[in-house]
Protein backbone atom coordinates (compact mmCIF):
# COMPACT_ATOMS: atom_id res chain seq x y z
CA UNK A 1 0.00 0.00 0.00
CA UNK A 2 1.25 3.70 -0.31
CA UNK A 3 1.61 3.91 3.40
CA UNK A 4 2.87 0.51 4.16
CA UNK A 5 6.23 2.30 5.58
CA UNK A 6 3.83 4.19 8.05
CA UNK A 7 3.57 3.51 11.44
CA UNK A 8 1.64 0.38 11.35
CA UNK A 9 -1.53 -0.40 13.96
CA UNK A 10 -2.05 -3.09 16.23
CA UNK A 11 -5.11 -3.44 14.51
CA UNK A 12 -7.05 -7.18 16.17
CA UNK A 13 -7.86 -9.34 13.34
CA UNK A 14 -11.08 -10.91 13.32
CA UNK A 15 -10.00 -13.93 11.84
CA UNK A 16 -10.44 -17.88 13.50
CA UNK A 17 -6.72 -20.02 13.30
CA UNK A 18 -6.27 -21.57 10.25
CA UNK A 19 -5.41 -25.50 10.68
CA UNK A 20 -2.19 -26.45 8.59
CA UNK A 21 0.01 -24.93 6.20
CA UNK A 22 3.88 -24.61 6.12
CA UNK A 23 4.53 -21.23 7.43
CA UNK A 24 7.88 -19.49 7.76
CA UNK A 25 8.64 -17.27 10.77
CA UNK A 26 11.18 -14.76 10.69
CA UNK A 27 13.47 -12.37 13.46
CA UNK A 28 11.15 -9.54 12.70
CA UNK A 29 7.93 -12.02 12.87
CA UNK A 30 9.16 -12.95 16.22
CA UNK A 31 9.60 -9.13 17.47
CA UNK A 32 6.06 -8.08 16.16
CA UNK A 33 3.87 -11.66 16.67
CA UNK A 34 2.90 -11.80 13.42
CA UNK A 35 3.44 -14.59 11.13
CA UNK A 36 4.97 -14.67 7.22
CA UNK A 37 4.69 -17.54 4.50
CA UNK A 38 6.97 -17.42 1.56
CA UNK A 39 5.69 -16.04 -1.54
CA UNK A 40 4.95 -18.96 -3.81
CA UNK A 41 5.86 -17.48 -7.34
CA UNK A 42 5.05 -20.10 -9.16
CA UNK A 43 1.64 -20.66 -8.40
CA UNK A 44 0.88 -17.28 -8.48
CA UNK A 45 2.35 -16.52 -12.41
CA UNK A 46 0.18 -19.64 -13.18
CA UNK A 47 -2.25 -18.10 -11.35
CA UNK A 48 -2.24 -14.87 -13.38
CA UNK A 49 -1.07 -16.05 -16.80
CA UNK A 50 -3.49 -18.47 -17.38
CA UNK A 51 -6.36 -16.04 -16.23
CA UNK A 52 -4.45 -13.32 -18.37
CA UNK A 53 -4.79 -15.77 -21.51
CA UNK A 54 -8.31 -16.55 -20.94
CA UNK A 55 -9.33 -13.02 -20.11
CA UNK A 56 -7.61 -11.93 -23.22
CA UNK A 57 -9.71 -14.49 -25.70
CA UNK A 58 -12.59 -13.47 -23.81
CA UNK A 59 -12.17 -9.77 -24.04
CA UNK A 60 -10.00 -9.19 -26.70
CA UNK A 61 -10.60 -11.62 -29.69
CA UNK A 62 -13.71 -13.47 -29.16
CA UNK A 63 -16.33 -10.85 -30.10
CA UNK A 64 -14.20 -10.53 -33.44
CA UNK A 65 -15.01 -14.39 -33.62
CA UNK A 66 -18.64 -13.94 -33.11
CA UNK A 67 -19.53 -11.38 -35.39
CA UNK A 68 -16.66 -12.59 -38.25
CA UNK A 69 -16.79 -16.06 -37.98
CA UNK A 70 -19.90 -16.91 -37.18
CA UNK A 71 -22.03 -13.38 -38.48
CA UNK A 72 -23.74 -12.72 -35.27
CA UNK A 73 -25.86 -9.56 -34.75
CA UNK A 74 -24.83 -6.94 -32.07
CA UNK A 75 -27.68 -8.56 -29.36
CA UNK A 76 -26.72 -11.83 -29.91
CA UNK A 77 -23.21 -11.54 -29.44
CA UNK A 78 -23.61 -9.28 -26.59
CA UNK A 79 -25.74 -12.10 -25.34
CA UNK A 80 -23.43 -14.77 -25.92
CA UNK A 81 -20.53 -12.33 -24.34
CA UNK A 82 -22.24 -12.03 -21.24
CA UNK A 83 -23.19 -15.77 -20.70
CA UNK A 84 -19.65 -17.02 -21.11
CA UNK A 85 -18.58 -13.71 -18.42
CA UNK A 86 -21.29 -14.78 -16.01
CA UNK A 87 -18.90 -17.76 -13.91
CA UNK A 88 -17.03 -13.55 -12.97
CA UNK A 89 -19.72 -12.73 -10.25
CA UNK A 90 -19.16 -16.30 -8.59
CA UNK A 91 -16.04 -14.93 -7.08
CA UNK A 92 -17.74 -13.80 -3.86
CA UNK A 93 -18.47 -17.54 -3.32
CA UNK A 94 -15.50 -19.13 -4.31
CA UNK A 95 -13.74 -16.43 -1.90
CA UNK A 96 -15.70 -17.43 0.93
CA UNK A 97 -15.01 -20.94 0.49
CA UNK A 98 -10.95 -19.97 0.10
CA UNK A 99 -11.53 -18.14 3.51
CA UNK A 100 -13.46 -20.70 5.34
CA UNK A 101 -11.17 -23.71 4.23
CA UNK A 102 -7.68 -21.93 3.50
CA UNK A 103 -5.69 -25.26 4.20
CA UNK A 104 -8.21 -26.36 1.03
CA UNK A 105 -6.56 -23.67 -1.67
CA UNK A 106 -4.11 -25.77 -3.20
CA UNK A 107 -6.82 -28.49 -3.87
CA UNK A 108 -8.72 -25.50 -4.86
CA UNK A 109 -6.16 -24.00 -7.32
CA UNK A 110 -5.57 -28.07 -9.20
CA UNK A 111 -9.51 -27.69 -9.53
CA UNK A 112 -9.20 -24.44 -11.69
CA UNK A 113 -6.69 -25.98 -13.55
CA UNK A 114 -8.52 -28.75 -14.69
CA UNK A 115 -11.97 -26.54 -15.37
CA UNK A 116 -9.48 -24.34 -17.50
CA UNK A 117 -8.03 -27.50 -19.24
CA UNK A 118 -11.75 -29.11 -19.94
CA UNK A 119 -13.63 -26.10 -20.89
CA UNK A 120 -10.89 -24.54 -23.81
CA UNK A 121 -10.60 -28.03 -25.22
CA UNK A 122 -14.50 -28.40 -25.50
CA UNK A 123 -14.41 -25.02 -27.10
CA UNK A 124 -11.92 -25.71 -29.54
CA UNK A 125 -13.04 -28.94 -30.43
CA UNK A 126 -16.56 -27.21 -30.68
CA UNK A 127 -15.05 -25.05 -33.41
CA UNK A 128 -12.79 -27.34 -35.41
CA UNK A 129 -15.49 -30.07 -35.70
CA UNK A 130 -18.23 -27.50 -35.99
CA UNK A 131 -20.48 -29.80 -33.26
CA UNK A 132 -22.79 -27.96 -31.09
CA UNK A 133 -22.92 -24.91 -32.59
CA UNK A 134 -22.58 -21.97 -30.62
CA UNK A 135 -24.31 -23.55 -27.98
CA UNK A 136 -21.21 -25.67 -27.55
CA UNK A 137 -18.73 -23.13 -27.98
CA UNK A 138 -19.99 -21.50 -25.07
CA UNK A 139 -20.27 -24.16 -22.49
CA UNK A 140 -16.88 -24.82 -22.79
CA UNK A 141 -15.91 -21.44 -22.80
CA UNK A 142 -17.79 -20.74 -19.70
CA UNK A 143 -16.82 -23.86 -18.10
CA UNK A 144 -12.96 -22.33 -18.92
CA UNK A 145 -14.26 -19.11 -17.50
CA UNK A 146 -15.19 -20.52 -14.31
CA UNK A 147 -11.55 -22.26 -14.01
CA UNK A 148 -9.65 -19.43 -14.42
CA UNK A 149 -12.14 -17.31 -12.18
CA UNK A 150 -11.20 -19.72 -9.44
CA UNK A 151 -7.48 -19.81 -10.43
CA UNK A 152 -7.39 -15.95 -9.93
CA UNK A 153 -9.70 -15.77 -6.68
CA UNK A 154 -7.81 -18.76 -5.19
CA UNK A 155 -4.24 -16.59 -5.49
CA UNK A 156 -6.05 -13.34 -4.76
CA UNK A 157 -7.26 -15.05 -0.95
CA UNK A 158 -3.44 -16.23 -0.26
CA UNK A 159 -2.00 -12.74 -1.18
CA UNK A 160 -4.76 -10.49 0.75
CA UNK A 161 -4.54 -13.29 3.87
CA UNK A 162 -0.93 -14.02 3.74
CA UNK A 163 1.22 -11.89 2.23
CA UNK A 164 1.87 -8.78 4.46
CA UNK A 165 1.35 -5.15 3.63
CA UNK A 166 4.63 -4.46 3.16
CA UNK A 167 4.80 -6.71 0.15
CA UNK A 168 1.72 -5.79 -1.37
CA UNK A 169 3.03 -3.49 -4.09
CA UNK A 170 5.86 -6.02 -4.92
CA UNK A 171 3.61 -8.68 -5.25
CA UNK A 172 0.39 -6.66 -7.09
CA UNK A 173 2.83 -5.54 -9.64
CA UNK A 174 4.17 -8.80 -10.73
CA UNK A 175 0.75 -10.24 -10.42
CA UNK A 176 -0.13 -7.34 -13.54
CA UNK A 177 3.29 -8.66 -14.92
CA UNK A 178 2.28 -12.16 -15.06
CA UNK A 179 -1.55 -11.37 -16.32
CA UNK A 180 0.54 -8.96 -19.22
CA UNK A 181 2.53 -12.21 -20.05
CA UNK A 182 -0.62 -14.42 -20.73
CA UNK A 183 -2.31 -11.79 -23.04
CA UNK A 184 1.31 -11.44 -24.45
CA UNK A 185 1.32 -15.16 -25.26
CA UNK A 186 -2.68 -15.04 -26.36
CA UNK A 187 -2.37 -12.33 -28.74
CA UNK A 188 0.98 -14.01 -30.12
CA UNK A 189 -1.01 -16.87 -30.59
CA UNK A 190 -3.89 -14.82 -32.56
CA UNK A 191 -1.28 -13.09 -35.00
CA UNK A 192 0.50 -16.55 -35.40
CA UNK A 193 -2.67 -18.82 -35.72
CA UNK A 194 -5.81 -16.51 -37.05
CA UNK A 195 -4.31 -13.68 -38.40
CA UNK A 196 -5.87 -12.22 -41.30
CA UNK A 197 -8.28 -15.41 -41.41
CA UNK A 198 -11.18 -14.08 -39.56
CA UNK A 199 -13.69 -16.28 -40.98
CA UNK A 200 -11.75 -19.94 -40.93
CA UNK A 201 -13.39 -21.98 -38.03
CA UNK A 202 -10.53 -24.16 -38.22
CA UNK A 203 -7.85 -21.82 -37.05
CA UNK A 204 -9.69 -19.99 -34.38
CA UNK A 205 -10.13 -23.81 -32.98
CA UNK A 206 -7.01 -24.22 -32.82
CA UNK A 207 -6.30 -21.07 -31.07
CA UNK A 208 -9.20 -22.15 -28.48
CA UNK A 209 -6.86 -24.79 -27.02
CA UNK A 210 -4.38 -22.35 -26.38
CA UNK A 211 -4.76 -22.22 -22.74
CA UNK A 212 -4.83 -26.29 -22.78
CA UNK A 213 -1.21 -26.00 -23.93
CA UNK A 214 -0.40 -23.32 -21.19
CA UNK A 215 -1.85 -24.85 -18.41
CA UNK A 216 0.20 -28.15 -19.52
CA UNK A 217 3.46 -25.73 -19.61
CA UNK A 218 2.77 -23.94 -16.28
CA UNK A 219 1.89 -26.92 -14.60
CA UNK A 220 5.52 -28.90 -15.29
CA UNK A 221 7.01 -25.38 -14.34
CA UNK A 222 5.21 -25.48 -10.77
CA UNK A 223 6.40 -29.09 -10.49
CA UNK A 224 9.84 -28.45 -10.23
CA UNK A 225 9.75 -25.34 -8.61
CA UNK A 226 7.48 -25.65 -5.97
CA UNK A 227 8.84 -28.33 -3.77
CA UNK A 228 6.41 -28.45 -0.78
CA UNK A 229 2.99 -30.73 -1.81
CA UNK A 230 1.12 -28.11 -0.04
CA UNK A 231 1.26 -25.34 -3.43
CA UNK A 232 0.07 -22.46 -1.24
CA UNK A 233 1.44 -22.20 2.39
CA UNK A 234 -0.34 -20.82 5.25
CA UNK A 235 -0.02 -19.12 8.33
CA UNK A 236 -1.94 -19.09 11.30
CA UNK A 237 -2.99 -15.65 11.33
CA UNK A 238 -3.36 -12.61 8.93
CA UNK A 239 -0.32 -10.98 8.24
CA UNK A 240 0.35 -7.22 9.02
CA UNK A 241 -1.91 -4.75 10.37
CA UNK A 242 -3.43 -2.28 8.23
CA UNK A 243 -1.84 0.94 7.61
CA UNK A 244 -2.78 3.72 10.11
CA UNK A 245 -4.45 5.81 7.54
CA UNK A 246 -7.04 3.16 7.07
CA UNK A 247 -7.95 2.92 10.35
CA UNK A 248 -9.43 5.78 13.02
CA UNK A 249 -7.84 6.24 16.09
CA UNK A 250 -10.17 4.97 18.93
CA UNK A 251 -10.14 5.98 22.67
CA UNK A 252 -8.27 4.41 24.94
CA UNK A 253 -9.24 0.51 25.30
CA UNK A 254 -11.73 0.96 22.66
CA UNK A 255 -11.45 -1.45 19.03
CA UNK A 256 -10.30 0.09 16.37
CA UNK A 257 -12.22 0.32 12.85
CA UNK A 258 -12.21 1.15 9.37
CA UNK A 259 -12.58 4.69 7.76
CA UNK A 260 -15.97 4.27 5.88
CA UNK A 261 -15.47 7.10 3.50
CA UNK A 262 -12.42 5.91 1.81
CA UNK A 263 -14.31 2.63 1.79
CA UNK A 264 -17.29 4.15 -0.35
CA UNK A 265 -15.26 6.29 -2.30
CA UNK A 266 -12.95 3.26 -3.14
CA UNK A 267 -16.49 1.03 -4.23
CA UNK A 268 -17.56 4.76 -6.41
CA UNK A 269 -13.83 4.33 -7.94
CA UNK A 270 -14.10 0.77 -9.08
CA UNK A 271 -17.87 1.02 -10.50
CA UNK A 272 -16.94 4.10 -12.78
CA UNK A 273 -13.23 3.01 -13.45
CA UNK A 274 -14.47 0.17 -15.82
CA UNK A 275 -17.51 1.29 -17.17
CA UNK A 276 -16.21 3.38 -20.41
CA UNK A 277 -14.03 0.76 -20.51
CA UNK A 278 -16.86 -2.03 -20.76
CA UNK A 279 -18.44 0.17 -22.68
CA UNK A 280 -16.01 -0.09 -26.08
CA UNK A 281 -14.65 -3.64 -24.56
CA UNK A 282 -16.99 -5.65 -27.04
CA UNK A 283 -17.44 -3.22 -30.12
CA UNK A 284 -13.13 -2.32 -29.67
CA UNK A 285 -11.67 -4.76 -31.92
CA UNK A 286 -14.72 -4.62 -34.33
CA UNK A 287 -14.46 -1.14 -35.01
CA UNK A 288 -10.39 -1.57 -35.70
CA UNK A 289 -11.64 -3.86 -38.67
CA UNK A 290 -14.53 -2.18 -39.99
CA UNK A 291 -13.27 1.32 -39.64
CA UNK A 292 -9.49 0.96 -40.56
CA UNK A 293 -9.34 -2.42 -42.36
CA UNK A 294 -8.36 -5.67 -41.67
CA UNK A 295 -4.59 -4.27 -42.08
CA UNK A 296 -5.07 -2.02 -39.50
CA UNK A 297 -6.36 -4.96 -37.21
CA UNK A 298 -3.44 -7.39 -37.93
CA UNK A 299 -1.40 -4.33 -37.23
CA UNK A 300 -2.99 -3.28 -33.93
CA UNK A 301 -2.87 -6.83 -32.55
CA UNK A 302 0.88 -6.74 -32.66
CA UNK A 303 0.55 -3.53 -31.57
CA UNK A 304 -1.34 -4.92 -28.41
CA UNK A 305 1.82 -6.48 -27.64
CA UNK A 306 4.07 -3.43 -27.30
CA UNK A 307 1.33 -1.80 -25.63
CA UNK A 308 2.02 -4.35 -23.03
CA UNK A 309 5.76 -3.63 -22.57
CA UNK A 310 4.53 -0.14 -21.74
CA UNK A 311 1.93 -0.80 -19.68
CA UNK A 312 4.38 -2.91 -18.18
CA UNK A 313 6.89 0.26 -16.89
CA UNK A 314 3.97 1.84 -15.06
CA UNK A 315 3.84 -1.87 -13.07
CA UNK A 316 7.31 -1.56 -12.84
CA UNK A 317 6.89 2.52 -11.22
CA UNK A 318 4.00 0.99 -9.32
CA UNK A 319 6.31 -0.63 -7.14
CA UNK A 320 7.68 2.16 -5.10
CA UNK A 321 5.53 3.20 -1.96
CA UNK A 322 4.08 6.58 -2.25
CA UNK A 323 3.40 8.74 1.08
CA UNK A 324 -0.29 9.17 0.68
CA UNK A 325 -2.93 6.57 0.35
CA UNK A 326 -2.98 4.98 -3.60
CA UNK A 327 -7.15 6.49 -4.31
CA UNK A 328 -5.22 9.88 -4.45
CA UNK A 329 -3.89 9.15 -8.05
CA UNK A 330 -7.31 8.01 -9.38
CA UNK A 331 -7.69 12.03 -9.06
CA UNK A 332 -5.03 13.21 -11.62
CA UNK A 333 -5.97 10.05 -13.80
CA UNK A 334 -9.37 10.98 -14.45
CA UNK A 335 -8.99 13.90 -16.74
CA UNK A 336 -6.47 12.25 -18.68
CA UNK A 337 -9.00 9.19 -19.20
CA UNK A 338 -11.68 11.81 -20.11
CA UNK A 339 -9.99 13.73 -22.42
CA UNK A 340 -9.08 10.04 -24.21
CA UNK A 341 -12.78 9.53 -24.62
CA UNK A 342 -13.06 12.84 -25.80
CA UNK A 343 -10.54 11.83 -29.04
CA UNK A 344 -12.81 9.35 -29.91
CA UNK A 345 -15.49 11.11 -31.06
CA UNK A 346 -13.31 12.69 -34.21
CA UNK A 347 -12.54 8.86 -34.68
CA UNK A 348 -8.86 10.07 -35.42
CA UNK A 349 -6.41 8.19 -38.36
CA UNK A 350 -5.43 5.23 -37.15
CA UNK A 351 -2.20 6.56 -36.72
CA UNK A 352 -2.86 8.61 -33.98
CA UNK A 353 -5.02 6.71 -32.21
CA UNK A 354 -2.47 3.71 -31.68
CA UNK A 355 0.24 6.01 -31.02
CA UNK A 356 -1.84 7.56 -27.91
CA UNK A 357 -3.59 5.00 -27.04
CA UNK A 358 0.23 3.51 -26.49
CA UNK A 359 1.28 6.18 -24.57
CA UNK A 360 -1.51 5.72 -22.28
CA UNK A 361 -0.40 2.25 -21.28
CA UNK A 362 2.01 3.40 -19.10
CA UNK A 363 -0.37 5.52 -16.86
CA UNK A 364 -2.91 2.60 -17.12
CA UNK A 365 -0.44 0.26 -15.63
CA UNK A 366 0.41 2.55 -12.80
CA UNK A 367 -2.79 2.68 -12.34
CA UNK A 368 -3.96 -0.70 -12.38
CA UNK A 369 -1.62 -1.97 -9.49
CA UNK A 370 -2.40 1.48 -7.18
CA UNK A 371 -6.35 -0.23 -7.33
CA UNK A 372 -4.76 -3.77 -6.51
CA UNK A 373 -3.21 -1.84 -3.59
CA UNK A 374 -6.01 -0.11 -2.32
CA UNK A 375 -8.49 -3.32 -2.23
CA UNK A 376 -6.00 -5.24 -0.51
CA UNK A 377 -5.37 -2.09 2.48
CA UNK A 378 -9.07 -2.06 2.82
CA UNK A 379 -9.95 -5.94 2.78
CA UNK A 380 -7.76 -6.48 6.47
CA UNK A 381 -10.64 -6.01 8.77
CA UNK A 382 -12.72 -9.07 8.27
CA UNK A 383 -13.04 -12.03 5.90
CA UNK A 384 -10.09 -10.58 3.97
CA UNK A 385 -10.48 -12.67 0.49
CA UNK A 386 -14.36 -12.02 0.30
CA UNK A 387 -13.99 -8.72 1.19
CA UNK A 388 -11.35 -8.28 -1.86
CA UNK A 389 -13.21 -9.90 -3.99
CA UNK A 390 -16.31 -8.05 -3.31
CA UNK A 391 -14.14 -4.98 -4.75
CA UNK A 392 -13.10 -7.12 -7.60
CA UNK A 393 -16.55 -7.89 -8.42
CA UNK A 394 -17.73 -4.15 -8.35
CA UNK A 395 -14.48 -3.52 -10.44
CA UNK A 396 -15.63 -5.81 -13.25
CA UNK A 397 -19.40 -5.43 -12.70
CA UNK A 398 -18.37 -1.95 -14.07
CA UNK A 399 -16.60 -3.24 -16.81
CA UNK A 400 -19.73 -5.74 -17.67
CA UNK A 401 -22.24 -2.89 -17.31
CA UNK A 402 -20.70 -0.88 -19.71
CA UNK A 403 -20.68 -3.67 -22.37
CA UNK A 404 -24.40 -4.75 -21.80
CA UNK A 405 -24.79 -0.88 -22.50
CA UNK A 406 -22.84 -1.28 -25.69
CA UNK A 407 -25.13 -3.93 -27.43
CA UNK A 408 -27.90 -1.56 -27.02
CA UNK A 409 -25.67 1.64 -27.99
CA UNK A 410 -24.08 -0.41 -31.26
CA UNK A 411 -27.84 -1.68 -32.05
CA UNK A 412 -29.93 1.92 -31.75
CA UNK A 413 -26.40 4.54 -32.77
CA UNK A 414 -23.80 2.71 -33.62
CA UNK A 415 -19.99 3.97 -33.00
CA UNK A 416 -20.86 7.62 -32.70
CA UNK A 417 -23.52 6.83 -29.68
CA UNK A 418 -21.27 4.53 -28.10
CA UNK A 419 -18.52 7.11 -28.04
CA UNK A 420 -21.10 9.66 -26.49
CA UNK A 421 -21.99 7.47 -24.27
CA UNK A 422 -18.49 7.57 -22.84
CA UNK A 423 -19.20 10.79 -21.24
Amino acid sequence: MENMNNKQSSTENDCSPQDGGSQKTTSSDKETGERSVSIPWGVYFTAYFIQGILMQLLLGNISVFLRKALNLDWLVLTTSFFIMAVPVVLRPLFAFIADKWPAKLSSLFVFGLLMVTAGTMVAGFGTLSNIGGLGFIVAGFSVGIVGATILNVVADSHIVRFISLDKSAKVNSSRRIFAFLGVFVAQLGYILIVGKNLGDLRAWGLYFMLPTISVAISFIIISFKEKSPQLLPTAQDLPTPPAQWLINNPPQNKTQHPRWLPIIFLFLILLLFNLPDGLIEAPWEIFIVEKYGTEAWVTYSGLIIFGGFVAGAGFILARRSGKRPPEWDFLWFAPIITAYYALLLFIPPFEVLMGITICLQSVVGFIQVRILQAMQGHSYFRRAGLTFQIFMITYQGGKFLGIGLSGVAMTYSGYLGLFLALW
